[in-house]
């Protein structure tokens, strides 16, 4: 794994970081507060908020020199981030909304900015590898 790779990761896993607490744990915290009430876990276990970004931020780090076709670096990694978006949250808010008992409109509001998080995870990807060149 080359330094650029480790540098992607980690910028990616900070801004995953900032923005889920700054979303999730600000924003929307008193809506979804409200809504969520009463599903899921009595002990929420915060663990697992800080594993997922690193998996996901890892993952997209080695994933994204492969299909860089050359452009603007961050261009580059917005489009690799909306790829990657439609992968992860389509699937994961389909699941979410067949599994627990509550409305579209709040799976819509839960993802939405999720999907938002991880195209810009992917532009701030591409801006550290900049202009991926063979071996990075």
């Amino acid at each position: 794994m080359s330094k650029k790779f480790w540098m992607a990761a980690v910028a990616a896993y900070v801004f995953s970081m900032v923005y889920g607490f700054a979303v999730y744990g600000g924003l929307l915290a008193p809506y979804l507060k409200g809504v969520m009430e009463g599903i899921g876990r009595s002990e929420m276990p915060n663990w697992p908020y800080c594993i997922r970004p690193a998996i996901i931020a890892l993952i997209m780090a080695l994933v994204y020199p492969k299909g860089y076709c050359g452009g603007t670096a961050w261009l580059e990694g917005l489009r690799f981030g909306v790829i990657m978006a439609f992968l992860l949250v389509g699937a994961s808010a389909l699941d979410f909304y067949a599994t627990l008992p509550i409305a579209g409109g709040t799976v819509f509001v839960m993802y939405v900015p999720e999907f938002i998080g991880i195209c810009i995870s992917g532009a701030v990807i591409g801006a550290v590898y900049g202009n991926v060149t063979e071996g990075s």
